[in-house]
């Protein structure tokens, strides 16, 4: 049986027949699992060669892909490769490098590579990203407040309502368009490609805002006032090593990081109010914890 009717019947035929020509007969599907609302795929055969199929209902990543990823390549930006785009109807179909190896959780070097990486990305030119690119927007609402309360216990959201207005006041200048950010730059969202190059491979979310909003979300968990003060200083190094010196002090840094994280929380909860994300250890987790640790943060 061909490759192509391998494939489920609901990819687009231009699909199915483009990864029969790229694949060997004997192939394997398999579906990965991500919080961004696309529906991804890995697959392969027994050369072994393996691609990422990635369908997504909004244009964002196809159009990275398209506009970006070449001029961010060239400026030496690791970027996954994409072989290929469909499109049927409103629905997007990107055949994408595969990124196979995960980051080593206790390498100490990753996290300095990461922030090198974001540090010449945030450098370069806001005008890479074409003027009709509309895409990811950041942003603090007080509607997002109100949902990422209404998943919290009454008292602890009574307790933290007047905190969290007042950060949401103080969070507004990180929207702004400063850089180019990736937008979502956390730890599942890089691998490593067979030479060791750590590659983000998710770029749904790039936009122009503060740097300070990609260096919150490469720290795993909540992260701690100390993280914070360390990525910071660690930034700094790596845009001096490039000559793009960040004039932000170290301790403005790393408050902007703090507050910049407390978004993301805040941004994360919202999707348990929305049904995007079911309830689980994670809300859990946050539920017990955040109290104490805004506190912890310092920030009001």
């Amino acid at each position: 049986m061909p490759v192509h009717e391998h494939l489920p019947a609901s990819w687009p035929l231009a699909l199915r027949h483009f990864l029969a020509g790229m694949l060997g007969k004997s192939v394997y599907l398999t579906q990965l699992h991500g919080k961004s609302g696309a529906a991804v795929w890995r697959l392969g055969d027994d050369e072994p060669r393996s691609v990422i199929i990635k369908q997504a209902d909004t244009p964002n990543e196809a159009h990275f892909y398209r506009d970006v990823a070449p001029a961010l390549r060239a400026e030496g930006i690791p970027v996954p490769e994409a072989w290929e785009m469909f499109q049927q109807g409103d629905t997007h179909w990107l055949v994408l490098e595969d990124i196979p190896l995960s980051l080593p959780a206790h390498d100490p070097t990753i996290q300095a590579r990461q922030v090198t990486i974001l540090a010449h990305l945030h450098s370069l030119p806001r005008t890479i990203l074409p003027a009709m690119f509309d895409g990811f927007k950041p942003g603090w609402s007080p509607e997002l407040t109100d949902k990422a309360l209404a998943c919290l216990p009454a008292d602890i959201t009574a307790q933290l309502r007047p905190v969290l207005e007042a950060l949401q006041n103080q969070a507004q200048p990180l929207f702004q368009p400063q850089a180019i950010t990736s937008g979502d730059p956390n730890p599942t969202n890089w691998g490593l490609r067979s030479d060791g190059t750590p590659v983000l491979f998710d770029w749904e979310r790039i936009t122009q805002a503060a740097p300070a909003i990609d260096l919150a979300i490469i720290v795993a968990g909540l992260g701690t006032a100390r993280q914070f003060a360390d990525i910071a200083q660690l930034y700094r190094t790596k845009r001096d090593a490039i000559q793009q010196p960040y004039n932000t002090r170290a301790e403005q840094l790393a408050r902007q990081i703090a507050l910049a994280k407390v978004w993301t929380v805040i941004e994360y909860l919202g999707l348990y109010t929305d049904g995007t994300l079911p309830p689980d250890a994670t809300l859990d987790y946050i539920t017990t914890h955040i109290a104490d640790w805004l506190v912890s943060l310092e920030l009001a």
